[in-house]
């Protein structure tokens, strides 16, 4: 009889959660504010490239380096921009001196930005985004 009465009140719980849930849904409460955005330009977004083989291993022989512990180590280790870049152009503009070492979890890269803006030519909609 125990077991009886705490099977039928669970199944009571339950049988009011779920009428409780079913309400809640059926009162189809929304609450959200869709606003689309086009902007025409946009900005230049940060490119970062990395050397697969990140450290020159006639460096690390000369600099007495096995595994880089610091940023000093790692960049008298690393390949050099001019080694690295030869040659960058942007909106028909030399910016291979432009690139700018950053250290990642890759070793180190070298990073180009501008404040410059990239314009667009629409929304995308007319370039089949929906």
């Amino acid at each position: 009889i125990l077991w009886a009465c705490i099977s039928l009140l669970a199944f009571f719980v339950l049988f009011r959660q779920i009428q409780d849930l079913l309400i809640d849904y059926r009162k189809y409460e929304v609450n959200s504010n869709v606003e689309i955005a086009s902007p025409t330009t946009l900005p230049f977004p940060e490119v970062t490239i990395c050397n697969v083989d990140s450290f020159q291993w006639r460096k690390m022989f000369q600099n007495n380096v096995t595994e880089p512990r610091n940023e000093t180590e790692l960049l008298a280790i690393s390949q050099s921009r001019s080694n690295f870049i030869l040659a960058a152009t942007y909106d028909n503009e030399d910016v291979t001196d432009s690139w700018k070492p950053v250290i990642t979890h890759n070793g180190l890269c070298w990073q180009f930005n501008t404040d410059k803006r990239i314009t667009l030519p629409g929304d995308g909609s007319s370039e089949g985004l929906w």
